[in-house]
């Protein structure tokens, strides 16, 4: 367990794999990631099998179950204080292989505030991510994920659906054709109960596809989305990567970001999506104008202020080792809006014996007397301005 303190936004991002591989993230809403209650589930990596692995971290001494109600597996777990305790879930139980509805919703709840992190991982394709508390999930959702037409093989663009509650009634909107399902643009819906999930795959982009529950039925439920990619080959260069990220309720999103490349990359790809129509986006002086639920994909290699007149999202995109022989493969990553800010945040780094490097991007406020502490050490030399947001 780390503890950074200051008023900032964090994302963390951590190298893992035989040469690099980023494949963890998390950044943090205003009414933080902490929380007793949370569902989530996992999508299918690039092949039929992985380790699937959820890390409870806490801050005081924590207990409490994590389960699959629908299945009626579950397991007790207990966390010391500032540690983290790691949860194996049966992959042949939680790993969903296709388009469809699955019994595959995991529940976790705690006694105590706690934050939660689930690991999708196999040897050379792994991803991991946030999971939201069941407080800071929302109703309607917009997925982001890379497009498989730049990839080697057939590997699908995948989302996920976690309801929540019983006779949860959602519309989908895909941006491509479902595999075995809807065709591009033609909405549809689907009914889940408490701890089901459906996954939606395609061999097209799904990115940019709306996800919202249909109020006509006992009312808006939360439900949880995740997005990513079964395998992609960002940048259209080697290496390939299973990309897996929670996505942010439409609620949640700003007007303001900032976009930090990579360390020891040539640069990154960056995608924005937009929730309202007539959205202006200015992006380090280059302007780009969306409609509700367009996407603008745009390369960058230097930290760089975004803003616009209406909510968006931005996603961000590593490539593969390839694209500039710099260490490090895909994963993505979901920013938070510049006005969503903690004062203070203890995370986990994932401990491996081919984990060779961690980082850690800290976006902090350069008015006031701010300073920035990691595990009590002073670390505010270490910021560096952003010249067009000073």
């Amino acid at each position: 367990m780390y503890q950074i303190m200051c008023n900032f936004l964090l994302m963390k991002r951590i190298v893992f794999t035989q040469l690099l591989i980023f494949f963890g993230y998390f950044s943090l809403f205003a009414q933080t990631t902490k929380g007793t209650d949370f569902w989530f589930g996992y999508m299918k990596n690039s092949h039929a099998y992985a380790d699937l692995e959820v890390y409870i971290c806490a801050d005081i001494a924590a207990s409490g179950d994590i389960s699959m109600p629908a299945i009626g597996w579950n397991q007790s777990f207990n966390v010391a204080s500032n540690s983290t305790t790691m949860i194996s879930i049966p992959y042949a139980q939680a790993l969903p292989l296709n388009t469809g509805i699955e019994d595959m919703g995991i529940h976790l709840v705690s006694d105590v505030d706690v934050q939660v992190y689930a690991m999708n991982y196999l040897q050379m394709t792994s991803d991991a991510s946030i999971v939201l508390p069941t407080s800071g999930l929302g109703n309607e959702y917009y997925t982001s994920s890379y497009d498989p037409a730049t990839s080697v093989g057939q590997k699908a663009s995948e989302f996920i659906v976690v309801a929540t509650d019983d006779n949860t009634l959602i519309n989908i909107t895909p941006n491509d054709d479902i595999i075995g399902g809807a065709m591009a643009v033609n909405t549809f819906s689907i009914t889940l109960n408490k701890g089901q999930l459906y996954q939606a795959q395609s061999y097209g982009d799904l990115n940019g596809s709306r996800v919202w529950v249909d109020a006509s039925m006992q009312g808006l439920k939360p439900i949880a989305v995740y997005s990513g990619n079964e395998g992609v080959n960002v940048g259209g260069c080697p290496y390939q990567d299973h990309l897996f990220e929670a996505m942010l309720p439409i609620p949640t999103w700003g007007k303001e970001y900032i976009g930090v490349p990579f360390k020891n990359k040539l640069g990154d790809e960056f995608i924005i999506i937009a929730s309202k129509d007539g959205t202006v986006i200015d992006i380090g002086g280059t302007v780009q104008n969306l409609d509700k639920g367009e996407s603008y994909t745009y390369f960058s290699d230097t930290t760089h202020y975004i803003c616009s007149n209406k909510d968006i999202s931005l996603s961000q995109y590593c490539r593969g080792y390839n694209c500039d022989n710099m260490d490090g493969d895909p994963l993505m990553i979901v920013h938070n809006a510049l006005g969503q800010r903690l004062n203070e945040i203890n995370f986990n780094a994932f401990t491996s014996s081919v984990i060779t490097n961690y980082y850690v991007n800290v976006v902090c406020p350069s008015s006031g007397n701010n300073t920035l502490l990691l595990d009590g050490v002073d670390i505010t030399s270490q910021l560096t301005p952003l010249a067009s947001n000073p």
